[in-house]
């Protein structure tokens, strides 16, 4: 807890925004989701699951994804999401 008060108001700033990326990500997954015929609870599969936590955590969340909306393939889903956000990601940052 020293360490975060610390970090003062850019920490403060910092968090804020990743908070606010996590929402948008949820938000736009479950439109993705939608949008392609997907169980509405796969869209965190399309956002900050595979997007923010990457392969390990997409691996992690699916079966509870799998068993909450009947999606068998959820980790296949979370990898391929997470795969494109890498590739995404080293393009605009290259």
């Amino acid at each position: 807890m020293a360490d975060l008060a610390a970090g003062g108001k850019p920490l403060a700033i910092l968090l804020g925004l990743t908070f606010l990326i996590i929402v948008v990500q949820n938000g736009i997954g479950v439109g993705g989701a939608i949008l392609f015929d997907f169980p509405m609870q796969a869209g965190v599969m399309f956002g900050s699951a595979a997007l923010i936590g990457g392969h390990g955590t997409a691996i992690a969340w699916a079966p509870e994804i799998a068993q909450s909306s009947g999606l068998r393939s959820a980790s296949e889903l979370g990898v391929a999401v997470a795969t494109v956000g890498l590739i995404v990601a080293a393009l605009v940052g290259g």
